[in-house]
């Protein structure tokens, strides 16, 4: 215990060190960057109640991230800091909360494992870097539940507030699931208790009154901007709407999905959060449904009954998950605590295999896919693997249980964060060919597209490109078009004064082929700026 506490501020500094880094890290497409364009759009125009996307209305989120990123941009202008800062304050609440709670169901040891475990967990890392509306779901959710099982537990007003505040958050970050995660797991909490009363409190009307004052700014832009449809789409089509199949967005992705993806999305835990899972039902069904174990019932409602309602959505991303990782860890954190030996040796070792297979990845990105010749990174990558392992050997009991696999899953994105993400970005062509206008200092007014545009581009442009066809060029113009539109210009004779090559890859999907030099160029379309004079 007395090196765990030791060494948990070292690491919690580690992973902020990392999280800030990703900060300045461009917005990569789609949802990303379109979302930060959104934002933008929204801070220029001011239209805080309607959201817009290129001067027309946009139905598919709700408003909360757009309105944080938007404030931030008027705060401190637009840019991957401002844009990103929301959602990281976001996950450091979700963090400490999630500390809280498993505080105040176990020990101060059990929420300051938990907390670890969700702050160093890969989903969380990537949800910082590729900013959508789900960091802020995530942490609003464990905000809401932890507040409220302290209302329950203590009655205290603030706690009340609090939670369905957050409740509120949770469901202008991404719609009812907001409000869905913690009905299901603090009613089933309560049922397992038989504490009907509490169920049946009048103060929950007050509660819903809240959350009903919160969306209010929302649902009235809603139904200006679409009539009755809007909040209709809201409150049940978008979200119910993906199970019953009245939203057109289909995948069909199949029920084990989420399985799959939480494995990778909560490494180096993933398989020890499944293993306490099945241990804790196993629990509550041995004790036939024992009341000591409640407070086990509240986390396995938490984390199953979304997983269940997610995976029979016909529409699944792997980021729809991340919401139950709060109850993951600490379910996780939990059964750490009591582990013995012959167990924890096994995930000990399961960890190393994390370790190692983090430093390899590192090793393939940074020796062959992209070599790296700053030696500074390559000290920073010795030392912190060089720590790990050192952990690993050296240590016992939870700190060579937990510290190993952080630290190397630390130093794996700080160095994606770092250089990884920078080498990439070099073929993500709506960021380069922005910031080469920018640099250039070419007229945004002169700019048109056809056949292709990126979000990024109007972002890092901080405008909204009009499109064209070579038909109906008039004046001094630059377009922006791929390898299609560049043939057709070419073929129509028209006068192109100046030309800049773009290589573009859609870098969120990487490929072997990409990531291999020898086959990337096989890989790269081909995206022009064009100065035509016509």
């Amino acid at each position: 215990m007395n090196k765990f506490s030791k060494i948990l501020p070292w690491a919690f500094i580690a992973f902020t060190i990392v999280y800030i880094v990703g900060l300045f890290v461009d917005v990569m497409e789609v949802d990303a960057a379109q979302y930060a364009n959104i934002s933008r759009e929204m801070a220029d125009e001011g239209s805080w109640l309607q959201v817009m996307h290129r001067h027309q209305n946009y139905l598919d989120k709700p408003p909360l991230l757009f309105w944080c990123s938007a404030l931030m941009f008027k705060l401190f202008g637009v840019s991957n800091f401002a844009y990103k800062l929301p959602s990281f304050l976001f996950t450091l609440m979700g963090v400490y909360t999630t500390y809280a709670l498993g505080k105040k169901l176990y020990t101060k040891q059990t929420g300051q494992i938990a907390a670890l475990m969700l702050y160093g967990c890969q989903a969380w890392y990537s949800f910082n870097n590729d900013v959508r509306t789900d960091t802020m779901l995530a942490a609003s959710v464990i905000t809401a539940v932890w507040a409220l099982f302290e209302y329950i537990d203590t009655k205290k007003p603030f706690h009340f507030i609090i939670g369905f505040l957050f409740v509120a958050l949770g469901m202008l970050a991404k719609g009812p699931l907001g409000i869905m995660v913690p009905v299901l797991a603090l009613g089933t909490y309560l049922l397992y208790k038989r504490d009907y009363k509490t169920i049946f409190n009048p103060r929950w009307l007050i509660g819903l009154g809240i959350i009903g004052i919160l969306l209010a700014p929302m649902v009235y832009g809603l139904y200006k901007q679409y009539g009755a449809d809007g909040p209709l789409f809201f409150f049940w089509t978008q979200s119910f709407g993906r199970i019953t199949g009245e939203n057109v967005w289909k995948n069909d992705a199949g029920y084990f999905f989420f399985v799959h993806t939480f494995l990778w999305a909560f490494l180096p835990f993933s398989l020890l959060a499944y293993w306490a899972w099945a241990n804790n039902v196993w629990l509550v069904l041995k004790s036939k449904f024992a009341q000591r174990y409640a407070r086990q019932v509240l986390l396995l409602a938490g984390f199953t009954l979304p997983f269940i309602a997610l995976s029979m959505s016909h529409y699944k991303l792997p980021h729809y998950i991340f919401v139950v990782a709060p109850f993951g860890a600490l379910l996780a954190a939990s059964y750490v605590t009591g582990l013995d030996i012959s167990t924890e040796r096994i995930f000990r070792y399961l960890h190393l295999f994390v370790v190692v297979l983090a430093l390899v990845v590192i090793g393939l990105f940074c020796i062959w896919f992209f070599p790296m010749q700053n030696i500074v990174l390559w000290a920073i990558i010795a030392a912190v693997a060089g720590f790990a392992l050192w952990l690993f050997f050296k240590t016992n009991g939870i700190v060579r249980l937990l510290f190993p696999g952080l630290f190397a899953l630390a130093i794996f994105n700080g160095i994606m964060n770092s250089y990884i993400y920078p080498q990439l970005l070099q073929y993500h062509s709506s960021s380069v060919m922005a910031h080469y206008v920018v640099e250039k200092k070419i007229s945004v007014n002169n700019i048109r597209y056809y056949h292709t545009l990126g979000h990024a581009f109007e972002f890092y442009t901080r405008t909204i490109i009009a499109e064209t066809t070579p038909d109906t060029l008039t004046g001094d113009v630059w377009l922006v078009t791929d390898e299609a539109g560049y043939n057709e210009v070419k073929a129509k004779g028209l006068n192109v004064a100046e030309e800049k090559l773009f290589n573009h890859y859609h870098i969120v999907m990487l490929s072997a082929r990409f990531l291999n030099p020898a086959t990337r160029n096989q890989t790269l379309e081909k995206h022009y700026l064009l100065h035509i004079i016509k």
